[in-house]
């Protein structure tokens, strides 16, 4: 059986239609329409327990709404085969991320102390009520540098992901300028070594003074008649 947090619609979606199902992709509203932000892979072969493919499926919501700081609508599509042909189930369901639960535990606990502040107080239930106020609002404080810690974190990681191809192509044209300058070194050693020695590089044009040098004897001069 699913745990009491599960919703509701999806536990009976998903136990309605468990035979069949070889996979259930998980959308979250986007504007008018839905958009595809995980999967989960279900073996046809293999006896799986619907309590396990329940959870499973919502922890796979709750975790992509945490990470993507984004709560709301989400469905479960449930792709089946039966006899054959392949159908569509669908089951809408809400996720709550840690911020939106605890605002609206916060929001719950305040509702309750503006009731109990429509009769008279006496100077205990008023000094209760008043650390109770300062409580929720040093909690909200907190609640919120966290929430902008986790965005500014999100948000550099898409931008690590968005630069890292860059980044990785950039190395490897260091790499590559480092290994032509290093080809272009030993080169220019070679040919120093082998002009101190008297050898001609494969394929340069021979040269003529360099010739007589080598020889000793100069080439004799034309006559002229």
């Amino acid at each position: 059986m699913a745990s009491l947090t599960t919703p509701s619609s999806l536990v009976e979606r998903i136990e309605q239609y468990r035979a069949g199902t070889f996979r259930i992709d998980i959308l979250r509203r986007n504007g008018k329409g839905w958009r595809k932000v995980d999967e989960v892979e279900i073996d046809p072969e293999v006896t799986h327990d619907t309590a396990e493919v329940i959870e499973l499926v919502y922890e796979c919501a709750k975790l992509h709404a945490e990470f993507s700081l984004e709560g709301g609508s989400y469905r479960a599509l449930i792709r089946r085969k039966v006899r054959h042909e392949k159908e569509k189930r669908a089951a809408t369901f809400t996720v709550e991320t840690w911020y939106e639960r605890r605002s609206r535990e916060r929001a719950k606990r305040a509702e309750h102390r503006r009731r109990r502040c429509r009769r008279v107080l006496d100077i205990d239930e008023a000094w209760t009520i008043f650390h109770e106020t300062v409580a929720d609002f040093n909690e909200q404080c907190f609640d919120h540098a966290e929430q902008m810690r986790r965005i500014h974190t999100r948000n550099l990681a898409l931008l690590v992901a968005q630069i890292e191809p860059f980044l990785a192509m950039y190395k490897e044209g260091l790499r590559m300028m480092d290994e032509a300058a290093r080809a272009r070194a030993e080169a220019q050693v070679l040919q120093l070594v082998l002009d101190r020695v008297g050898v001609q590089m494969p394929g340069e044009p021979a040269d003529e003074s360099s010739n007589e040098i080598r020889s000793g004897v100069p080439d004799p001069e034309p006559v002229l008649h």
